[in-house]
């Protein structure tokens, strides 16, 4: 959505400007004491990257864009209506946690990116989740051992600490806790630069609409509802859009905040007449 600021300005606090004779054309019209090549335009022209030869390899946008122009793309189902926030999401005993802790810890759920701990969901006694989390928070290791498969190891890399944001239920009188961890880049994205943020699919029509949220936030240019499914579709033959490697019946999407990318995504759409201006 575009956004614009107007500024009012009292016009009555200035005495008029008194201009100069070299101020004025020969006809009488007020000219420009800055040339017009160094004007700023009112309106900035993106032109998109135009698509190679025949035969000339294309890179992972631009093989992205000719696969859906061979294709129909299927709108998804417009997302219900709802007066809550709240999605629920997957939930499944996966293994118990270690970590050089006292107590057990059942692990509900994991998702990892590039080796990197995105979201955990865990319950157990309150001091045992406690030293868990305060483990993931420094940085440090844990393990989720399945009962018929090899340990998972989850982290936040090495030399990353306060990464997670805790959700936690605690249950006193049964001195039982949930947690659910989730990473800094998943709540609070970085439109700024090159970064990844994620999206909890609960459904495609969910995660296309917050997708073209992310979009939107992220390129100097417009985008409409109209684009959704294109950005969606596109996103994730270009590779920008990847399922991430979860457990628990998580569903994990991440995103690469690359605003070069993404605008290229949509003017080669606009370009190859895929998407059009509403």
């Amino acid at each position: 959505m575009l956004k614009s600021n107007v500024e009012l300005i009292d016009a009555g606090l200035q005495p008029a400007p008194v201009h100069s004779p070299s101020d004025v054309s020969e006809n009488g019209i007020e000219t420009s004491a800055v040339p017009d090549e160094e004007q700023t335009p009112a309106i900035r022209i993106i032109k998109p990257v135009p698509m190679p030869s025949e035969g000339e390899p294309l890179d992972a946008v631009q093989s992205a864009i000719r696969a859906t122009q061979m294709e129909v793309l299927a709108t998804p189902p417009t997302v219900p209506l709802s007066n809550g926030r709240m999605a629920q999401i997957g939930q499944t005993y996966v293994g118990e946690m270690t970590g050089s802790i006292t107590g057990q810890v059942f692990c509900y759920g994991w998702s990892v990116h590039e080796g990197i701990c995105i979201f955990v969901n865990m319950a157990g006694p309150r001091m045992a989740v406690e030293a868990i989390r305060a483990k993931l928070s420094k940085g440090e290791q844990v393990s989720v051992i399945p009962l018929d498969a090899p340990a998972t190891e989850l982290t936040a890399g090495e030399g990353n600490s306060g990464m997670y944001h805790p959700y936690l239920h605690y249950l006193p009188e049964a001195r039982f806790a949930s947690l659910l961890l989730v990473h800094d880049w998943a709540v609070t994205p970085n439109y700024g630069g090159k970064a990844t943020t994620f999206i909890f699919r609960t459904s495609d029509a969910q995660a296309t609409a917050k997708l073209k949220h992310h979009v939107t936030q992220l390129v100097n240019i417009p985008v409409f509802d109209a684009w959704s499914a294109y950005l969606y579709d596109t996103g994730q033959k270009a590779m920008l859009v990847r399922k991430t490697r979860s457990a628990g019946g998580i569903d994990l999407l991440s995103v690469d905040l690359d605003v070069d990318a993404w605008t290229r995504l949509i003017t080669g759409g606009l370009e190859q007449g895929i998407i059009s201006l509403p």
